[in-house]
């Protein structure tokens, strides 16, 4: 049976996922599509790990068992939920993918995932996994962007998350930097994309982020105002540096409900017609 599976992943990861993933369109990818997309949506602890090669000793797979799972989209086992991806560490041998899922093992996720044949998928180009576990300084759990940083607040159309590393980290001080020359002040500055941003309240955070959408997408061909309206209104991702953290976080349960009433209300609405751009 093992055999099977691996023979099978094998063959569905090509189809589905691996196609998914080389797509320009994956970048792309809006929020609610990942969810109308996605089989099951669940969350559970990755209790058990184990990688082994396939049957025709053409690569390695590594099944993810979870445990004390709850469903917030689909149905399937309770417990001993199965997910299957490509990659993994055979004794001395190891392969890594540019399209896998990182989990750690003992650590609770929310997965969006595809059904396969005894086992599942997950969805790879998307936000998924969201990682659950308690932030430093605190003992209670919060939701986490995969193995990253932390969630800050969930809005209507944003969701504002912290990266894992430190401005310095992608410009560090003292580095050689383009600069610009400033005709009123007479002097040679950096320009704005290399100016360390400052930390903002949450309004002026999500304002920032609508104003920088409607003005990419400012030209686009749009067929209707409509497909306009909904390309602005679909849910962002929103990145701010650990210096602008605002001090907020989301628990489980509140991540949870956010996400069941996005599923409710993607349920009821067609394919989006802008997830091409």
């Amino acid at each position: 049976m093992r055999d099977c599976i691996c023979a099978a992943f094998v063959a569905l990861a090509i189809s589905t996922v691996g196609a998914d993933s080389a797509s320009a369109s994956c970048a792309e990818f809006p929020f609610e599509e990942q969810i109308r997309t996605a089989d099951i949506i669940f969350v559970g602890t990755l209790h058990r790990l184990e990688s082994a090669w396939t049957a025709k000793h053409t690569t390695i797979i590594t099944r993810y068992e979870f445990s004390q799972v709850r469903y917030i989209k689909g149905a399937g086992p309770r417990a001993d939920l199965i997910l299957v991806q490509e990659g993994g560490r055979v004794g001395n041998e190891e392969l890594i993918t540019s399209e896998g899922v990182g989990f750690r093992e003992g650590r609770r996720y929310v997965v969006f995932a595809y059904i396969g044949m005894g086992y599942h998928v997950p969805q790879v180009c998307g936000w998924s996994p969201f990682g659950i576990w308690p932030d430093s300084g605190s003992a209670t759990p919060v939701v986490h962007r995969g193995n990253g940083g932390p969630i800050l607040t969930l809005q209507m159309h944003h969701v504002v998350a912290l990266r894992d590393h430190s401005w310095e980290v992608d410009y560090p001080p003292g580095g050689t930097y383009p600069r610009k020359f400033n005709e009123s002040t007479r002097t040679w500055d950096l320009p704005e994309y290399l100016v360390r941003p400052a930390r903002k309240p949450l309004y002026d955070v999500v304002r920032s982020a609508d104003s920088e959408d409607e003005a990419t997408s400012r030209g686009w061909n749009f067929t209707t105002e409509l497909e306009r309206r909904r390309y602005l209104d679909r849910i962002k991702l929103v990145f701010l540096w650990p210096h602008q953290d605002l001090g907020t976080r989301v628990t489980e349960p509140d991540f949870i409900a956010w996400l069941e009433r996005i599923c409710r209300e993607q349920s009821s609405i067609p394919a989006d017609s802008t997830q091409s751009r």
